[in-house]
């Protein structure tokens, strides 16, 4: 007598990473089960695990990109440090701008150079080149550092 019925949920490497890719990009627990063809029962019950990193899931996903980029711009590739040196720029703006109290605030303003001054302006040419300096000791030479194109001045 042959089985009736789907047959039994068989979770692999390959589809344990794409259900914490797709918990990373925030979509739904029906969201997933569906692309893997599967209901939400079978998913809760095979990736339970991957499932309660949905916290953490954006940020290991953002890491494991740095990582690459700039393992690829130690080789040589240009390309791959402007990639690494905008999602650095991108980290500062979420930075910026989240909700400090007013200590927190005030401390990170005291930090930052008065760019409408002349002064102001070498004190953060200088805090540039001391992170890249910084940066250098990771790989790569300063002078070989990208310079970050913003995507939106087309």
């Amino acid at each position: 007598m042959a089985k009736v019925g789907r047959p039994s949920h068989n979770p692999t490497e390959i589809t344990r990473r794409r259900v914490t890719m797709l918990v990373a990009f925030g979509w739904s627990n029906p969201r997933i089960a569906a692309v893997l063809d599967t209901n939400s029962e079978t998913l809760r019950k095979h990736y339970g695990a991957e499932l309660k990193q949905r916290g953490t899931a954006r940020d290991r996903l953002n890491t494991m990109i740095a990582e690459k980029f700039w393992e690829l711009f130690s080789k040589g590739n240009v390309r791959a440090g402007c990639e690494f040196r905008e999602m650095v720029e991108q980290g500062d703006d979420v930075a910026r701008n989240t909700n400090f109290g007013k200590k927190e605030r005030a401390l990170l303003e005291a930090q930052r150079p008065d760019l409408s001054s002349p002064e102001g302006e070498l004190l953060a040419a200088r805090d540039k080149r001391n992170v890249g300096s910084e940066l250098s000791g990771l790989g790569g030479s300063v002078a070989m550092w990208p310079v970050a194109h913003s995507r939106s001045a087309a």
